[in-house]
């Protein structure tokens, strides 16, 4: 099995004075060739001070 990296985000935090837990973020993909978009997926981002710890799927 191949595994390819199609994309890498990059999040800044604005309120770094509040404590580490979990975001919600919503975001969907767009196709400018076909001129259409995906469904608006839900997913969670799992925050600390320092690191980033993954992001989870929460709709698809």
């Amino acid at each position: 099995m191949t595994s390819y990296e199609i994309l890498q985000m990059d999040f800044e935090i604005d309120n770094a004075s509040s404590p580490a837990g979990a975001q919600q973020i919503t975001w969907q993909v767009e196709y400018p060739r076909d001129d259409s978009v995906s469904e608006l997926v839900v997913s969670e981002i799992f925050i600390s001070r320092t690191l980033f710890v993954g992001i989870v799927p929460l709709a698809m």
